[in-house]
This record gives C-alpha cells, sequence and structure tokens, in this order.
C-alpha cells in the first residue's frame, strides 16, 4: 500500500506536470488582436448582446458603458439596479474584454447563488460570449476553439492565460482562490444566509494586495439588511452607481411592461424596478409598517392579585 506521503508526493508532480503542459500551451498559442480601450468595439467583435424578446442585436445602452469605466477607473465599484437592465451581462462582457488586457495570466472568480450548480450557470452564460466567431483588428478570425482552452462546469481556461472559477456564496470555499485579478459578485444582495458578512468577509481579500485588481458587486436590492446595503449607503472605498428601470425604458422593455409590473400586487415595485432597499425576501412586513415596541413601565399589578 503506497503511504499517504506518497500519494502526496505523486499528486503534487502531477499538478506541476499539468501546469507546465497548460503554460506551454498559453506559450505556443496566439489570441486575438483586440481594441485596448473601446468598449464598444470589442462588444462588436465579440457579438452585440441580444434583445431579450427579438434576440436580435442590441446596442450597448449609455448605463452599461458606465458601468465598464467605473470598473476600469476606479476597480471597486457597487451597482444597484433594477431587474431586466443588463448589468450581469454587461459586468460579463468587462471581465471578457479584461481577459485579453490587464487580467492576462491571472485567475478570475464570479460568485452567485447559494449552490454550485447555480454559480455554473454564470460560467455558462460567459462562456457564451466565445461561441460567436470573432474578427480581430487584424482581420483574423476566431472559432471557440482558438479562444477557450478547457471548459469544466465550474472552471473555464482560456488561451490568454486567464482562469475562470465560479463559487457559491460559501465562506469556507472562498477562502482557497489565489493569484486573482478580478471578483464578480451578482446578485450579491440575494444570499440565503441569516447574515452574508462572512461571505464577504471571505471574498473581500482576493484582492486585498492588488489596487488595480477588480471587485464588482451588483445586485437588485433586498432590504436594509446585508453587507450590499451596508456597503453602499456607507462612506468606502467603493464606487456606486444607481440604475433604476428608466435608464433601459424603450430599449429592453416598454412602458407597457413597467405598468403592468407596478400593478402587481405581489411585486414590490420601488426595489425590484425602482432600486429602493425596502422589503427582504420573506419577510412578512415591510419596514416602514414596522414600528419601535416601546414597553410602557407597569404600575398597576391589580389585575394579577385580584
Amino acid at each position: 500500500m503506497r503511504s499517504i506521503v506518497g500519494k502526496r508526493l505523486t499528486s503534487t508532480a502531477n499538478e506541476v506536470k499539468a501546469a507546465a503542459e497548460r503554460l506551454n500551451l498559453i506559450n505556443n498559442h496566439s489570441i486575438p488582436k483586440l481594441p485596448i480601450n473601446d468598449f464598444a468595439k470589442f462588444n462588436e467583435i465579440i457579438g452585440l448582446p441580444k434583445h431579450p424578446a427579438t434576440l436580435k442585436p442590441s446596442e450597448l445602452l449609455p448605463h452599461q458603458f458606465q458601468i465598464r469605466d467605473a470598473v476600469r477607473n476606479h476597480h471597486r465599484v457597487i451597482v444597484n439596479k433594477s431587474r431586466k437592465i443588463g448589468s450581469t451581462e454587461t459586468h460579463l462582457r468587462i471581465i471578457a474584454e479584461g481577459c485579453y488586457n490587464q487580467y492576462m495570466n491571472h485567475n478570475g472568480i464570479i460568485i452567485f447563488g447559494n449552490r454550485q450548480n447555480e454559480a455554473n450557470k454564470k460560467l455558462d452564460e460567459f462562456d457564451s460570449l466565445f461561441h460567436n466567431i470573432w474578427t480581430d483588428l487584424n482581420g483574423k478570425r476566431w472559432s471557440y476553439g482558438d479562444l477557450v482552452m478547457n471548459k469544466k462546469s465550474n472552471k473555464l481556461e482560456l488561451y490568454s492565460g486567464v482562469t475562470i472559477e465560479t463559487y457559491p456564496a460559501e465562506p469556507t470555499a472562498l477562502r482557497g482562490p489565489a493569484n486573482v485579478k478580478f471578483v464578480l459578485f451578482s446578485e450579491a444582495a440575494h444570499i440565503n444566509r441569516l447574515s452574508d458578512a462572512k461571505v464577504y468577509t471571505a471574498a473581500h481579500p482576493l484582492v486585498a494586495n492588488d489596487d488595480t485588481a477588480d471587485f464588482m458587486m451588483e445586485s437588485t436590492p433586498n432590504g436594509k439588511r446585508g453587507f450590499f446595503h451596508n456597503l453602499f449607503v456607507a462612506e468606502n472605498e467603493y464606487t456606486k452607481l444607481n440604475f433604476s428601470y428608466e435608464v433601459a425604458l424603450g430599449k429592453l422593455f416598454s412602458q407597457d411592461f413597467i405598468d403592468s409590473e407596478k400593478n402587481n400586487p405581489e411585486i414590490d415595485f420601488e426595489q425590484e424596478y425602482c432600486c429602493k432597499f425596502s422589503t427582504t425576501s420573506g419577510s412578512v412586513f415591510k419596514d416602514e409598517d414596522i414600528t419601535t415596541y416601546l414597553p410602557s413601565v407597569v404600575t398597576d399589578f391589580s389585575d394579577l392579585t385580584a
């Protein structure tokens, strides 16, 4: 029977060998020539977002450029946003752009949901950006196999030297990654935990030693609780952006749709579409309906002694 030490040495040797083979593949593989600081042109090359209703290419909207510029210029960014304005896809496209510039030869983390299979869906969304044929600035065409070296359910390796992994909002899992150049925390206000502070505490140090690493958080609000709310309303290192439904009205959805959502009694419209921190998911009462209970001093005990 092989000793535990022997097994560990073999495992380490295999890991070193795999890393060397991966590095050799990267060093002997070319990558597309892409614009350095032209987000509009980059998206033309990789394929514009598809309109959710028509599935036709849709031009990026001004707020999407604002998100991208905030990330590139300030690195620590929180986006408090309406549903259905394309925020998550914008962040994935920001990451894709960085994979051929400042993120090269580093790792990146996408955090989403409470289970690994939920987190993996975000990686599938990111992976879909590489399925179009890219025609770079030199006129060379690049297919999926030219861009993506390896794809697993929770990990994507690119020939640009970037590895992207997905994690659920689980503190223990987030303490392992190293050499991290970006973190995207998607729907950060919707973690199914009584207290989500430990999740943020585990995630934030991933980029603590690099002032140029990007730490991005985006979410629809979920009540006046949790680290997303607390960080958004406090003075801190983060640049804060606030985008209500109005930024995409008439572009990604119609006024009729908005009117319908406003009139739906099951929807907290102010929170879901107007960026207001109001009701936590699952709450019985709205925050404004709850008043502070101040007990009065009891001086008459006659009903107890009668």
